[in-house]
């Protein structure tokens, strides 16, 4: 059976009846963009064909589907492009689809772009602890294996796309940069990572950050999909978000100076649980939560400033806190909770209290806290 796909090329290839019938290690066989020079590994000359497995030393686009049983492309230069143009790597459930290092050594600049990679233990991912890396994302759909990126000194990792082209459906970082724009997303994990996560929508998964500085998450739509932040996380900022349909949408852990404004919280069970929580949260929305707003189990020092509750509590899960009380409402504060400061917040048609705050923990009234009713009493809170 002829296999006529090619790569294009500057030039049109010649097409030798051994090249159309070429297939080696049960992989299909593309010819690529002229692949100079000698990698690592072996490499392809220029308009040779490329099978799974092969070392890329220059830029490639491919015409075709390429199938392989174990990894399929290795990365073996700086500054290489591949272009699936449409296409599909397509695994076999091992190795990985496209390795952004060989034998141990980090290249820069490497882009792949357009098309789906599906199938494989690993989408995308290195060899080793490799520093000084970058790998650059755009409009791909990612499906099986996780897009896997272990820092050595900071690599960058950056997807970027529309919502509709870029679906990517699992991404493991550790210890690098990484840089989110505008995908469709299922589940993000990142440890020890710079993170930054822009209009993009996170469907039915989750993110998680551990041991993060400086993570940004702003303009983005969580649908049953909750954040966590905790493990010593610092200056974590979520603003202007949808967090919708989740169990507990944010848990705000041992964050500190976690800044959580603008966000709107809206049929979830909870819209923010935290513990040992160091948080502002301010000027959000929190509507239609079925068991509370806000539930704080324990904190350090936050500030709720400036947030409108309106209609949670109505359909409560049965939690209950560390003194087994029913946890309903807009506002509710476990026993172990260092003063929080409440300022300017506003409750309408909530279920329970708006704000219950479990004795001994206390409150800070910073004033203009509008709803009823507060409890237990007497309450060093003016609720009006």
């Amino acid at each position: 059976m002829r296999d006529e796909r090619f790569v294009r090329t500057g030039h049109r290839p010649r097409r030798s009846t051994t090249t159309r019938r070429l297939v080696r290690a049960g992989c299909s066989v593309l010819l690529l963009t002229a692949t100079v020079g000698l990698g690592r590994a072996a490499a392809a000359s220029a308009g040779a064909p490329v099978t799974c497995g092969s070392v890329l030393t220059a830029s490639v686009t491919l015409t075709g589907d390429l199938t392989c049983p174990g990894d399929a492309l290795i990365v073996g230069a700086d500054d290489v492009t591949i272009d699936l143009a449409g296409h599909t790597l397509q695994g076999a459930g091992t190795g990985t689809g496209v390795q952004v290092s060989s034998q141990g050594t980090a290249w820069t600049g490497t882009v792949i772009r357009d098309g789906r990679i599906e199938g494989f233990a690993t989408s995308v991912g290195d060899d080793a602890l490799t520093p000084h890396i970058t790998v650059a994302l755009r409009d791909m759909t990612i499906t099986g294996g996780p897009v896997k990126l272990r820092g050595g000194a900071w690599p960058e990792l950056s997807i970027s796309g529309s919502p509709r082209r870029c679906d990517v459906d699992a991404v493991d970082a550790r210890q690098i940069r990484l840089a989110i724009d505008g995908c469709t997303l299922h589940r993000v994990s990142a440890r020890s990572t710079y993170t930054t996560l822009t209009s993009s929508r996170v469907i039915s998964g989750s993110l998680s950050f551990n041991e993060n500085n400086a993570g940004l998450v702003t303009g983005n739509v969580f649908d049953n999909a909750p954040i966590s932040s905790d493990d010593n996380s610092w200056n974590v900022v979520l603003r202007d978000n949808v967090f919708k349909n989740a169990d507990i949408a944010v848990r705000a852990g041992w964050a500190p100076d976690t800044l959580v404004e603008d966000n709107t919280f809206k049929n979830n069970s909870i819209g923010v649980y935290g513990y040992l929580m160091d948080a502002t949260i301010a000027r959000n929305r929190f509507i239609g939560n079925r068991t509370a707003g806000i539930y704080v189990r324990d904190s350090t020092t936050s500030s709720f400033i400036d947030n409108v509750f309106k209609g949670n509590g109505h359909d409560p899960s049965g939690l209950t806190d560390e003194a087994g009380l029913p946890v309903r409402g807009a506002i509710h504060i476990g026993r172990r909770s260092s003063p929080i400061t409440l300022t300017g917040n506003v409750g309408k048609h909530n279920a329970g209290y708006f704000v219950w705050i479990t004795p001994p923990s206390g409150a800070i009234d910073g004033g203009g806290n509008r709803g009823r009713p507060c409890g237990p009493q007497p309450l060093p809170l003016a609720c009006r």
